[in-house]
Order: C-alpha cells, then sequence, then structure tokens
C-alpha cells in the first residue's frame, strides 16, 4: 500500500512541476513571492521521476515477477508498454503538436525528437522504462542470487557509477572550460535510472528501523531545501553548481529521492486503511500511468482555452488549472481503464 500511496503523491508532484514551472520560468516574476512558492511547488517535486523508477525496481526486480519465466514476463511488459508507447507518441506528435498547438516540426526536429526519443516532454519516461523492462530479467537473476546485502551493494555501486559519469562532464567544463557532452539517444534513455532501478528494490526488502527513516526525513528536508534554494538564487553557487547541478543525474537530487522513498515507504506501511479508503488508494495508484500520460493533453486544451495563463503571471489563476488537470486527468484516466481495448494504452 505504500507505493501506491508515493505513487499518487508523485503524479500530483509531476503534474505541479508541469504547470508551475510557467510561473518559476516567467522573468517578470523575478524576486516576488508568487515565484518563490511556484518554486517550492516545482523543485520540491523534483524527485518524483527517480521515485517513480525505484517504485518500479520495488514491483518488476521481485521473484514472484519471473515465476511464469522470462518470455512471459516480455509478453506482458510489451502487451502493456508498447501500445502506449505508439499511440501516445502519435497522439502528442499529431494531435497536441499539430492540431492543438499548432506548431508543426520541421523534418530536421522529427529526427532529432525520434533520437531522442522526445516527441512530447514527458513521453522519454516511457522509452526509460522499456530500457529497464529489458534488462531486468538479468539484474533479477543476479540480485535473487545472493542477499539483500548484495542488492544494497548493487544499487550502491551501481548509482555512484551513473551519477560520476554523468556529473563528470559538467564539472570539467565548469571547472576547466573543456566540453565533454554526453548525448544519450532513446535506446539509452534507461542507463541514468538503472541506479535507481536497483535502489527501489533493495530498499524496499527490510523493514528500516525507526532512526532510518526520521534520518531519511531529515536528509530529505535539507537536500530539498538545497535543490530549491540553488535553483532559485542560481550562479550564486558555482562549485555547488559544478560537482551537482540540479537534475535526475546529480547526487543531491539523487540523495533527495532516495531519501523521501525511504521515509514515506517506511511511514505508509505504518498506517492503517480502512477498507474503502484502500480501495480508493489502489484505484488512484492504478490510474496514475494514464494521468502521467495525458495531463499534458489537458495542458495543450487549457492553453487554447484559456488564453495567456501560461504567461506565468497569476500564481492563483496556474493553481487552478493544476486542479483542473490533475482532475481531469484522473477522470478520463479511470474512465479510459473500464473501457475495452483504450485501457490498453492508459
Amino acid at each position: 500500500m505504500s507505493l501506491d500511496v508515493l505513487r499518487i503523491i508523485a503524479i500530483v508532484g509531476v503534474v505541479a512541476i508541469h504547470t508551475f514551472s510557467f510561473v518559476v520560468t516567467n522573468p517578470d516574476q523575478t524576486g516576488t513571492a508568487q515565484r518563490a512558492v511556484a518554486i517550492v511547488l516545482d523543485l520540491g517535486f523534483i524527485w518524483a521521476v527517480p521515485v517513480f523508477v525505484m517504485i518500479s525496481g520495488a514491483l518488476i526486480l521481485r521473484p514472484a515477477t519471473f515465476a511464469r519465466g522470462i518470455p512471459a514476463f516480455y509478453r506482458s511488459r510489451a502487451v502493456r508498454l508498447v501500445p502506449a508507447l505508439v499511440f501516445w507518441n502519435l497522439v502528442y506528435l499529431l494531435v497536441v503538436r499539430w492540431v492543438i498547438l499548432g506548431t508543426a516540426p520541421s523534418r530536421t526536429s522529427l529526427v532529432e525528437m525520434f533520437v531522442d526519443g522526445r516527441f512530447y516532454t514527458q513521453l522519454y519516461f516511457l522509452w526509460i522504462i522499456l530500457g529497464l523492462y529489458v534488462v531486468a530479467p538479468v539484474l533479477a537473476a543476479f540480485l535473487q542470487a545472493g542477499s539483500a546485502r548484495r542488492a544494497y551493494i548493487t544499487a550502491a555501486v551501481a548509482l555512484a557509477w551513473v551519477l560520476a559519469v554523468f556529473t563528470l562532464p559538467v564539472t570539467v567544463e565548469a571547472l576547466f572550460g573543456v566540453e565533454r557532452p554526453i548525448a544519450v539517444s532513446f535506446l539509452l534513455l534507461w542507463l541514468p535510472y538503472v541506479g535507481y532501478f536497483l535502489a527501489g528494490y533493495a530498499l524496499s526488502l527490510d523493514d528500516l528501523p525507526a532512526w532510518a527513516r526520521w534520518t531519511a526525513l531529515g536528509v530529505a528536508l535539507a537536500t530539498g531545501a538545497l535543490t530549491i534554494w540553488q535553483y532559485a538564487t542560481r550562479g550564486s553557487a558555482p562549485l555547488l553548481d559544478a560537482v551537482s547541478p540540479v537534475g535526475y543525474y546529480f547526487p543531491v537530487v539523487a540523495l533527495l529521492s532516495l531519501s523521501v522513498f525511504v521515509f514515506m515507504v517506511g511511514w505508509f506501511d505504518r498506517v492503517h486503511f480502512g477498507r474503502r479508503t484502500s480501495r480508493v488508494i489502489v484505484m488512484l495508484s492504478n490510474a496514475s500511468f494514464g494521468v502521467f500520460l495525458v495531463h499534458l493533453v489537458i495542458v495543450a486544451v487549457l492553453i487554447r482555452l484559456i488564453p495567456g495563463w501560461t504567461d506565468g503571471s497569476s500564481l492563483a489563476r496556474t493553481a487552478v488549472v493544476f486542479a483542473l488537470v490533475l482532475v481531469v486527468s484522473y477522470a478520463i484516466s479511470i474512465g479510459a481503464s473500464r473501457i475495452p481495448y483504450l485501457r490498453a494504452v492508459f
């Protein structure tokens, strides 16, 4: 149940990021209280995508997932993910970009979008999950052949290695002016997240003691505040920007994401939910994938229906849009899950 609650909170965070960011990026809001609040609501949820990957690791890498064999695992995941991958890329490319927003990309842009796996903002996540599914049987076999200690060590090494790989070019460029960019195509989008995937499994194996949960809360609050401050005052801490920029692939956000996962899973594992509440939580959790996929369609529609709200001039108006996007997206996702064939892409 804790993973279900965490998934719901994370999807609320994703919707918040994609709405309040309009206030954050408005240059006229610089130094205002509205921008400060928007940054908290935006950057305060920067952990959402890594935590989604950790939840997937906690669920996918369990022995029961492969009980019917690896071919059955691949078939079930392909049926779940491939139709959604094709359908939503077409929806965002043809319907959202061309019809709703009227921004037809050039042929060069289309090639770039394809190679990068980014026909639209959030769709790269589908390639991340697909890549992690491909390597999941190998990872699971290795982890299940050992103890929980093996899982912790493997996750720590993988995460540290990925952080080092992606941090080094940024640090070298910031301190020495030497550019060494890393280009990651859609086939490798999963690679920076494999440490999170493994960590989610490792951290779900044991019931951590109270001191670990409260320590995680303290670390989450500290790293969350640091991330918000670092973004709000960009350029004021050049050394920190050089060794840990604000992003999923870098140390501070990684520590924040791990801490959020540990604390929230530990906390909600101890909360007793009634039968009716549990059913609602499971329903909302199951619908969160559909919300992730459809919510930017709703944002695009509201851009046409409510002209000017994307200028980020009003935090209150953006908050109304956020609530509307969240409610409508959940309604569509839950409704689609009850319709044959349509539920295959939600």
